[in-house]
């Protein structure tokens, strides 16, 4: 084994043949061909309505985002602001939040749960929407769009 695997680097796995897995998993075309393709059918090829609907849905997100910072800070309590930026806001699981706030995973849970919960009756109450539908992820009809 130690013959076939000359030449590779150490941890590759070789395959039949001889050949390593990544080679294994690739397609070989020729750089000339992919030259005559028009960048249309190129996999990140964008229409001017796609770019345009996008742009128009990171302005719409930035309004959402700042209309939930500041009722945040106007409706939420300081632990349940701490719990929410930590966690839907940071990016960061219940067990890192808590132990950047000093608190345990299941009372980050508890504080994110009713933050968000005062959060969606704010919406619901004044919303950000001002006419373009509900911003909560059940449409409008209760928790997990049970219709309650």
């Amino acid at each position: 084994m130690k013959e076939q695997n000359a030449g590779l680097e150490p941890g590759m796995d070789t395959g039949e043949g001889g050949e390593s897995r990544g080679n294994r998993l690739c397609v070989h075309v020729d750089p000339l061909r992919l030259a005559e393709l028009p960048e249309s059918a190129g996999a990140w090829h964008e229409t001017d309505a796609e770019r345009e609907a996008a742009l128009a849905w990171a302005a719409r997100r930035a309004e959402l985002l700042a209309w939930v910072r500041r009722q945040a800070g106007r409706r939420l309590t300081k632990t349940e602001r701490a719990c929410l930026e930590e966690c839907c806001l940071g990016g960061r699981n219940c067990r890192d939040a808590g132990a950047r706030l000093g608190l345990s995973p299941s009372a980050v849970s508890r504080g994110v749960r009713r933050a968000v919960i005062k959060l969606r009756l704010a919406a619901r109450r004044e919303g950000p929407s001002a006419g373009r539908g509900d911003v909560s992820r059940s449409g409008g009809k209760g928790r997990r769009g049970t219709g309650s």
